[in-house]
């Protein structure tokens, strides 16, 4: 058994978080900050914003981003020069923009996880921006993570419960790798289905707090993951609805390994689940997401040669070839 926990990054779940920011910069001694939210997400932006002028802070600007590209970079490190650090709120590509920007000037950073997406509050390292093809790397992590129940009850439930099932399944594919993810992916899928049979949100928001923990443990992507970078970064599609998008192939691959030898220990009834969380759902196809199955061979190629690292990790694909099927199968 092999396990290694290495977050160095504070967690705290609770109603309020939005309204607690102000307060936890100023113990962390932040006391001018830049806010990066998305497009849509302004209003909890500007919550923050609220929250850290009353602990006597100062906001150097308020950034809602639409996408994840130079453009977008260049913009938030703008904001934050003489900053001391940069809050995060709403999903990757939030999340992403900050960690890139705290890596590159130094500063700390808080995130907010606001499903969809909410495990990019705990990423080991941002999405690349698009057009930007260099292996992952770990970059800033959070000081400060904080999961909000009320904000996952202000999505459709089916997201957050897609997800949840999502990552649980991926933590449970580290397990051979790092036993401790296998674990806490169990304890997510035990949450989320006592979260559903009582429908508490509190144990919903747990749920995805543990499922995220456990992909931020075992500290790879695996192939979706690999995938959807790939897809970002050649073609500008979302790399989350690209990794939703491939989800039931990769899933409907995993399933069929179970009970095998050397096989992630994974319950048939865990597996019905995360396909039922799914199906639920109905993500779109990676044709309907714009991708044409003349660009297989391109994105495969990216994926195996700048994310290998994540797709080696993966049980359900040997080579080059498993990988450029999953990916024909969810188009």
């Amino acid at each position: 058994m092999r396990a290694l926990l290495d977050i160095p990054t504070r967690v705290q779940l609770g109603r309020g978080a939005l309204e607690r920011v102000g307060l936890e910069l100023a113990a962390m001694g932040a006391r001018k900050v830049t806010i990066v939210t998305e497009e849509g997400a302004e209003p909890l932006g500007d919550r923050v914003a609220e929250s850290v002028r009353r602990a006597g802070g100062a906001v150097a600007g308020l950034r809602a981003c639409g996408a994840l590209d130079e453009g977008c970079l260049e913009a938030v490190a703008r904001d934050s020069a003489g900053c001391d650090a940069i809050v995060a709120v709403s999903g990757w590509i939030a999340a992403s923009a900050a960690m890139h920007t705290c890596d590159r000037l130094g500063l700390e950073l808080v995130t907010v996880a606001v499903p969809p997406s909410f495990s990019s509050s705990l990423a080991v390292a941002p999405v690349p921006p698009r057009g930007v093809l260099a292996a992952r790397r770990p970059a800033k992590q959070p000081a400060l993570a904080l999961f909000d129940p009320s904000l996952f009850e202000a999505v459709p439930r089916d997201q957050v419960v897609a997800e949840v099932a999502l990552l649980a399944m991926k933590g449970s594919a580290m397990s051979r790798l790092n036993a401790l993810a296998g674990r806490l992916a169990r304890d997510a899928l035990e949450e989320l289905r006592a979260a559903l049979a009582r429908s508490e949100p509190e144990r919903l928001a747990f749920s995805a707090l543990l499922a995220a923990l456990s992909v931020r443990v075992g500290a790879r992507g695996l192939a979706p993951s690999a995938l959807a970078w790939a897809l970002h970064a050649l073609l500008g599609v979302d790399p989350f609805k690209a990794e939703l998008s491939i989800f039931p192939a990769w899933l409907s691959e995993l399933a069929k390994r179970v009970g095998e030898a050397g096989a992630p220990p994974l319950a048939p009834d865990d597996v019905e689940l995360a396909r039922r969380a799914v199906e639920g759902l109905a993500p779109p196809s990676l044709g309907q997401l714009g991708v044409k199955a003349a660009k297989v061979d391109l994105v495969v190629e990216c994926a195996w040669t700048y994310w290998r690292y994540d797709v080696e990790a993966d049980p359900v694909i040997e080579d080059k070839w498993d990988l450029r099927e999953l990916l024909r199968a969810s188009l």
